[in-house]
């Protein structure tokens, strides 16, 4: 993979097809995310840092700066967000704290969803968080906390936003034998799904209405 930068390059070409800026910025991402490649890193904190986050690059610029936690990237991001000129930017920016490496980032962002972010728009930042590498779980075992706070704030329907993609987070004991044994509308088990979405004591009543809206399972006997 490391040799892909060198031929599809980091700047688009003239002429390109759209699936090869998609695959740039597949491939970048991956590159600066996850193998944290140091040329692909200083590249994107240099644009980052010039501004030019833009076209296809732009989602793994962001995510990759957030991902090294320098001190003022969150601040930059949130005057970014403010003076964005389209919708794209704004959300970039809104859900760049998502990609933080720093847990109280991703923790302060979380309580800031129940507070300061639009009902709209809060959900699926929730749902994003979640997906943190470095503070997941800890954002999990909290929404298993508000799920009847979030019932009541956000839009009908948004618990979806916020469970979809869940990997298996701190299940133990009973509650684990049990929710792996419950089964969907077509007999399929819950856990061959590869997402459970339960807190550490069994999902609370808001957790199990969101998991019925995603894959219509029964878990009336699991709920507080």
């Amino acid at each position: 993979m490391r040799a892909a930068p060198r031929s599809i390059g980091l700047g688009s070409i003239e002429g390109e097809t759209t699936q090869a800026g998609e695959l740039r910025a597949i491939v970048v991402g991956a590159l600066g995310a996850y193998a944290r490649d140091e040329a692909v890193v200083a590249e994107a904190l240099a644009r980052f840092d010039a501004g030019q986050v833009s076209g296809d690059l732009a989602n793994a610029i962001v995510a990759i700066t957030m991902q090294q936690g320098r001190l003022g990237d969150l601040e930059t991001c949130e005057q970014r967000r403010e003076n964005a000129t389209s919708p794209q930017d704004e959300q970039r920016y809104l859900f760049a704290p998502a990609s933080s490496g720093d847990p109280a980032v991703v923790l302060d962002t979380f309580a800031r969803a129940f507070s300061t972010v639009r009902t709209q728009d809060a959900p699926y930042l929730v749902g994003a968080l979640i997906r943190n590498r470095e503070a997941g779980p800890q954002v999990w075992k909290l929404m298993t906390e508000r799920w009847d706070e979030a019932d009541e704030l956000f839009p009908e329907g948004s618990n979806v936003a916020m469970v979809a993609g869940v990997m298996t987070f701190g299940l133990t004991g009973n509650s684990r034998s049990k929710f792996e044994n419950s089964r969907n509308e077509s007999g399929e088990s819950w856990s061959a799904t590869g997402r459970t979405i339960l807190g550490p004591h069994g999902p609370s009543r808001g957790a199990s209405r969101a998991l019925q809206s995603v894959a219509g399972y029964d878990l009336r006997g699991l709920s507080h």
